[in-house]
């Protein structure tokens, strides 16, 4: 057994166990499915919302330009002094197995930085309706005259596919939930965004009709993890994992892979599914689609 194996079974083993019972998130998820629609984004944006205390924000509506997404070195998100942004330890783990440091934190914030807008454009469709404040995460494009909304970011019935509901708490902080989302991200040179499937979602910060500044803490499923950030990493010949000049196949590895990874997921999602928790910076400016 090579030592790099050996190092990554270390860590693994070092890492805490999931949280007992299944995690819930508090938005709204499935229960906006078929509602009508009235932001600016595409045929729909944000949904009309049913909620009855009166606003406390003035907040009405926006669209937003992603431009800034980037992962955040492990972090006590909730303050009992244990760490629970457990994404950089997996990152760790495939720099351990491959040998490389492309996948240290700071490796693939500069993928991800680098490819944003132009090449991975990602837009946020604000609206606040009753008291109630949706933000839609939705795939842009621009043909030369102006940002639009790639329609694949809705599904069948018009409703986005990555769609998140809550509340102000002053004139500019918030807070909105969503069972899951997509985001895609380019985590490696020269591979395509990936999207990445965040549960239990939660995004926190500030709004207003200028810019939009929070953090998302959400978990990534292990399965996810491994096959839309680990498999496409392996060439198809396999790795040389222990030195000796002999490529490992792909297929033991990631066997492997699926034996010690999910030691590292400390979120259970249910049906038998873990995910790894993630926190991420999220910072918008005001755009026109």
């Amino acid at each position: 057994m090579s030592a790099r194996i050996v190092t990554l079974m270390f860590v693994l083993g070092c890492s805490g166990p999931a949280a007992d019972g299944d995690a819930t998130a508090n938005g709204s998820g499935s229960d906006t499915q078929g509602l009508p629609t009235t932001g600016s984004g595409g045929p729909g944006g944000a949904s009309t919302g049913e909620g009855t205390a009166a606003p406390v924000s003035s907040f009405t509506s926006g669209g937003y330009l992603l431009n800034h997404l980037a992962l955040v070195a492990e972090h006590d998100t909730d303050g009992d002094g244990e760490t629970d942004n457990n994404l950089p330890l997996i990152l760790n783990l495939v720099n351990v197995l491959m040998g490389t440091d492309d996948f240290s934190v700071e490796s693939v914030n500069t993928q991800i930085a680098e490819s944003l807008y132009p090449d991975n454009i990602l837009l946020v469709d604000a609206l606040q309706q009753d008291s109630t404040l949706t933000l839609d995460l939705l795939l842009g494009e621009d043909d030369g005259s102006g940002l639009s909304v790639d329609p694949a970011s809705y599904d069948d019935a018009g409703v986005p596919h990555s769609r998140m509901q809550g509340a102000f708490s002053d004139e500019i902080r918030f807070t909105v939930d969503a069972d899951a989302i997509e985001i895609p991200i380019v985590i490696f040179e020269g591979v395509d965004p990936v999207p990445l499937r965040f549960e239990v979602v939660s995004l926190s910060g500030e709004l207003d009709t200028a810019t939009l500044d929070a953090a998302l803490f959400g978990a990534i499923p292990i399965s996810g993890v491994i096959n839309d950030m680990v498999d496409p990493l392996i060439p198809d010949e396999g790795y040389d994992l222990d030195g000796d000049g002999v490529p490992e196949p792909k297929e033991e590895i990631l066997d492997l892979v699926w034996s010690i990874a999910p030691s590292a997921g400390d979120i259970e999602l249910g049906d038998g599914e873990t995910g790894v928790s993630a926190l991420l910076e999220f910072q918008a400016s005001a755009a026109t689609f």
